[in-house]
């Protein structure tokens, strides 16, 4: 059976109280809560050699941003690891971008930790131009997931090449839950007391931190101990189910596993956790676990 084409993309969030420079608005299309998509091929942005124009003085990363890629070295259940420029990781946060792009320059403004699950990897020739344009960017921080494979060693040498802080993130470990992560945290920056939540993702952010882990492992904790012993990703698996609505074709394209794979794995996540995921009332309870 052919696999269907990989379809680079790349999704944005930025919290609206952060500055961002001039010509970002015209880079990456955003909606009223901060949030962007984009879609499509490489940019033509030329790579530049390894220079000071890629390697920034830390002045040149906004201040007004108090989260950083090394707080979230120390949240447990992330297990992210620090591969390149661990030094650097203290470096500010002030969005955070997920992207398969080859090139995705033309859409960051400076300051992002940038997610990538490594799709636009076809070899190591590709790593060092990929590190080159999110140097010139200014990022952050790359985060490298580890659920199709490890992050390998010539992406590791690009970024200690140009200067860019990269740490692994296990396979058991979902990009999406790093994400709502660190934009809950970015919200919580900002954040007016006074004002109700207007979302899953703003009401999770106004639990105590030991709440939502608790819940989290309540409700998890089985998938994620069966996923660490026996090196799956059920996890992941139950993630992208969720985000696809429960549609067992399109998660299946989407995983590029055959749909009676698909239904065993969420057969065993049902059976690990007590949840049935044809009710909606479990896949919220299973969802806000993702997201807690």
């Amino acid at each position: 059976m052919r696999s269907a084409p990989v379809r680079h993309t790349s999704v944005a969030y930025r919290h609206p109280a952060l500055p961002s420079d001039p010509g970002s608005h015209a880079r990456v299309r955003r909606g009223t809560a901060g949030v962007g998509h984009v879609t499509g091929g490489a940019s033509k942005t030329a790579f530049p050699a390894r220079n000071t124009s890629c390697i920034q003085p830390e002045h040149a990363f906004p201040r007004l941003a108090r989260v950083k890629t090394l707080d979230l070295l120390d949240d447990l259940d992330l297990r992210l690891r620090p591969l390149a420029c661990a030094e650097r990781l203290d470096r500010p946060i002030r969005q955070v971008f997920v992207t398969d792009l080859p090139d995705p320059s033309r859409y960051l403004d400076g300051g992002e930790l940038v997610l990538t699950g490594l799709m636009w990897r076809r070899g190591p020739y590709d790593s060092a131009p990929f590190v080159a344009a999110l140097a010139a960017e200014r990022i952050s921080a790359l985060a490298a997931g580890e659920a199709a494979q490890p992050v390998p060693a010539d992406l590791v040498e690009a970024c200690e090449r140009y200067g860019v802080p990269l740490v692994a993130v296990p396979a058991e470990t979902p990009l999406s839950r790093l994400m709502a992560i660190v934009v809950r945290r970015l919200d919580a920056e900002t954040g007016d007391p006074d004002v109700l939540p207007s979302s899953h993702a703003a009401l999770l952010a106004r639990l105590p931190a030991e709440a939502r882990r608790t819940f989290r492992q309540q409700v998890l904790g089985a998938v994620i101990g069966y996923d660490r012993r026996y090196r799956s990703d059920l996890l992941g698996t139950l993630d992208r189910f969720l985000a696809c609505s429960g549609s067992w074709t399109a998660c299946a394209r989407l995983l590029n596993l055959h749909v009676n794979t698909l239904r065993y794995r969420i057969r065993r996540i049902e059976e690990l956790t007590g949840r049935d995921l044809s009710s909606l009332d479990d896949r919220v309870d299973l969802l806000l676990a993702l997201r807690s």
